[in-house]
């Protein structure tokens, strides 16, 4: 198989091939195409602040800087954490067999912010996560697309259009019930200066 989901359940083998869901595939896209008086495509390009050079597309490069304004190259760029230890970078996971487990709950879907939607094709599916699945069933496992420094979380569904993979990362969020705390009263106003001018006295 090629580059897709491979998932193990419950000792069965499933592969699934991925294609991704867009806004472009659901909706269909327009794009304003500028032309000249002959119906040429125009490109864009940048002008100069003082007017005196033109830069087409592609003469302009994003540089990375350090704290002395010194250029970085990208390949000494290293990620770190919020505590600044080197980060590990995580495999990508397309044709790899991931555990999967479940079912799991609906909800523990909605702690998670979906980034991706794929439409999955089955290659091979094992019968019992084919049967799970058909029940409406919902399974987990990890995926990451490319090799980078965060593993995403992966949702395998059906429903009447087919087969799909929601991808995301946890929520950090922290829900209030009814028995959260009051909020603190505002501060009261601090007592007038005795030192203000009284007009008044005038």
């Amino acid at each position: 198989m090629g580059r897709g989901i491979v998932v193990g359940w419950n000792g069965e083998r499933s592969e699934f091939e991925i294609s991704k869901v867009d806004r472009d595939r659901l909706y269909g896209r327009k794009v304003r195409l500028v032309v000249d008086e002959q119906a040429r495509a125009c490109r864009s390009a940048l002008l100069t602040r003082d007017g005196s050079a033109v830069a087409p597309a592609g003469c302009v490069a994003i540089l990375y800087v350090d704290e002395s304004f010194e250029v970085v190259e990208r390949s000494d760029l290293r990620a770190v954490d919020a505590d600044g230890a080197p980060l590990t970078i995580v495999k990508s996971t397309l044709g790899v067999e991931q555990p999967l487990k479940g079912p799991v709950e609906g909800s523990r879907v909605l702690e998670c912010q979906v980034v991706s939607v794929y439409a999955l094709t089955p290659t091979m599916l094992g019968d019992g996560l084919r049967q799970g699945l058909e029940a409406g069933r919902i399974y987990e496992t990890s995926f990451n697309y490319r090799d980078d420094f965060n593993a995403e979380t992966c949702f395998l569904l059906k429903n009447e259009s087919g087969y799909f993979a929601l991808v995301g990362n946890p929520l950090r969020l922290e829900y209030l019930g009814r028995d959260a705390p009051a909020l603190a009263p505002p501060a009261a106003e601090e007592e007038a200066d005795e030192d203000e001018l009284d007009f008044s006295m005038m």
